[in-house]
C-alpha cells in the first residue's frame, strides 16, 4: 500500500462512498467521522504519490504543466497541485454527505492540531502525511453544510495547548454555521478546556493509557 485512494477517479469515489455506507446502514450507526491519516508507512517522503492521469491532466490544462515528468513553476506551484488534490476530496466528502442525509446520519473529520487544512501525519518519526499531501477546504466544507463536525486531534498531553488554539480558530471559523467543533482529549477535566466548553466545543474522550482507563472507568482501588 503507497498511495491511498485516488479520489480524482469518479469511480472510486463512488465505490467509496458504497462501502461506507454499507457499513453504517448495516449496522445502523448515526455517522461516521474520519481521521485523514493512512496507518502505512511504504512511503519513502509525503509527494511520493497523487500524480494519477485524471489530476495531471486537470493541473496541465490549468497551468500547462505535467507534473509526472515537468518542474513546478510560480504560476504551477506545488500548491496549485496539493489545492487540486483538495478539490477531488472535497468532491468525495459532499457525494458522501448526500448519501448520508438520506437518513439524518452525520459527517465529521478529525483536525490536524498543528495545520488544520492539512492531511494528519501518521504516528511515526518522520511524521509523514501517509494520506498523501493535500488541501482540505474547510471553509468550502463548512459553509455547504457538508461538515456536521470537526474533532480537534489530541489524546497527548504535549499537544494540549496546540488543540485547544487550533480549536479556538475552528469556533471562530464555524460561527453562525451548522457545524460543530470539538476536542480529543485523555485530560478531560483540565481547566484547559473550560473557556472553549464556555464557547461551545464539545468533547472526545481519547483513551490512551489503561491507567487512564481505569481512572475513567471507577474502579476502586485494588491491592
Amino acid at each position: 500500500q503507497g498511495g491511498t485512494v485516488n479520489f480524482a477517479t469518479p469511480e472510486a469515489r463512488q465505490a467509496v462512498v458504497d462501502l461506507v455506507m454499507g457499513v453504517l446502514d448495516g449496522d445502523r450507526y448515526d455517522g461516521v467521522a474520519f481521521l485523514s491519516y493512512a496507518e502505512n508507512h511504504s512511503q519513502r517522503y509525503t509527494d511520493e504519490f497523487g500524480y494519477n492521469p485524471p489530476i495531471a491532466e486537470e493541473f496541465k490544462k490549468r497551468f500547462g504543466i505535467d507534473p509526472r515528468f515537468e518542474e513546478f513553476s510560480r504560476t504551477g506551484s506545488r500548491e496549485d497541485w496539493v489545492r487540486l488534490r483538495g478539490e477531488y476530496l472535497s468532491d468525495y466528502l459532499r457525494a458522501l454527505k448526500v448519501r448520508l442525509g438520506k437518513n439524518h446520519q452525520k459527517l465529521g473529520l478529525f483536525i490536524n492540531p498543528w495545520h488544520a487544512h492539512q492531511m494528519q501525519p501518521w504516528n511515526v518519526p518522520e511524521l509523514i502525511q501517509t494520506g498523501g499531501p493535500i488541501h482540505i477546504d474547510l471553509e468550502g466544507l463548512i459553509a455547504d453544510g457538508t461538515l456536521d463536525q470537526m474533532i480537534v486531534f489530541g489524546g497527548f498531553a504535549s499537544t494540549d495547548s496546540l488543540v485547544a488554539s487550533t480549536t479556538k480558530d475552528l469556533l471562530w471559523m464555524t460561527r453562525q454555521t451548522s457545524t460543530g467543533v470539538s476536542i480529543d482529549t485523555s485530560l478531560l477535566t483540565q481547566t484547559l478546556w473550560d473557556s472553549l466548553r464556555d464557547a461551545g466545543a464539545g468533547a472526545t474522550y481519547d483513551i490512551r493509557t489503561a491507567t487512564e482507563y481505569l481512572n475513567r472507568a471507577g474502579f476502586p482501588d485494588t491491592s
